[in-house]
């Protein structure tokens, strides 16, 4: 069987890329992920497989869903968080 060279994750749209026979998170930033993940573990897990010209899109989305966690997970002031949902952040900001 042949693997693809790319998974990614449906729901939050990270990108994982074979390193020889595993998988590890695909970074631009230099940073090193160390986990090791096998294809059957991520498609047991409902990975996706994309390809390099997929990249814009999954990271546009891949930022959405970032800045939608960073905003419903914001400081209530009670020690708690605000929270909301996607459809209400979508709402506000976009």
């Amino acid at each position: 069987m042949i693997k693809p060279k790319y998974l990614y994750r449906p729901s939050d749209f990270e990108i994982f890329e074979l390193d020889g026979e595993e998988y590890v998170m695909k970074c631009n930033d230099g940073f090193l992920f160390h986990h090791h993940y096998t294809y059957k573990s991520l498609m047991d897990h409902g990975f996706l497989p994309c390809v390099e010209s997929d990249f814009e899109e999954l990271s546009r989305k891949h930022k959405l869903y970032r800045d939608y966690i960073m905003w419903s997970s914001r400081p209530d002031g009670h020690g708690g968080r605000k929270g909301g949902t996607m459809k209400e952040y979508l709402k506000i900001f976009k």
